[in-house]
């Protein structure tokens, strides 16, 4: 999300003074930005001669998708990225509706980011990762195994269904786990009938 960074104060030494017959370092102090963003080599001709808008736009869907490059467009985010582009540039730039919508169409167009579902699209991971490389790989791979080819006959539950001791499930309970997704297949396995 924008403004919540995760910061690390550096230490760094500034020069030095002289107190009695010594050389004492004078320590200064800088929060540097602990996040960021990857961007893979693959996507440069992808962004290049991209209108204003849409690579502005490109950057701060970066910025601000989650953990799994999700971001939402909807009338509400669109104010938040005129106001954010307003104040960046002194107000030099500015962006009305229309032509967001447009940058997100072209955005589409390139591949850059895949619509989701109405107003929610996912930053292609195969170019940009705010997470590790690991669950980049896997985010790549489910777009590849489950949405290129909808007829899988696989289904995928996030939640764990696990009987607590009354015998009831209790995928409705609140639990500290991260869930994890079960893939169940219509297909038999071999061997069974």
């Amino acid at each position: 999300m924008a403004g919540h960074f995760y910061n690390y104060t550096l230490h760094y030494t500034s020069g030095y003074k002289q107190e009695e017959n010594f050389l004492v370092p004078i320590i200064q102090t800088k929060k540097v930005v602990m996040n960021h963003t990857k961007r893979y080599h693959n996507c440069l001709y992808l962004l290049a001669g991209l209108p204003q808008c849409a690579r502005d736009l490109m950057d701060y869907m970066t910025e601000n998708m989650d953990d799994e490059n999700m971001f939402s467009h909807n009338a509400y985010t669109r104010v938040r990225f005129i106001e954010f582009i307003n104040s960046v540039t002194n107000g030099k730039v500015a962006y009305g509706h229309d032509s967001i919508k447009k940058a997100v169409k072209k955005l589409t167009d390139k591949g850059l980011i895949l619509p989701k579902d109405r107003g929610v699209y996912q930053v292609n991971p195969e170019y940009f990762i705010k997470n590790w490389d690991k669950e980049r790989l896997g985010l790549i791979k489910v777009i590849m195994e489950f949405e290129e080819n909808e007829d899988t006959g696989i289904k995928i539950e996030f939640y764990n269904k696990q009987p607590n001791g009354n015998g009831k499930d209790q995928s409705n309970e609140f639990t500290s786990e991260i869930p994890k997704p079960i893939i169940q297949s219509n297909q038999t396995e071999r061997g069974e009938s």
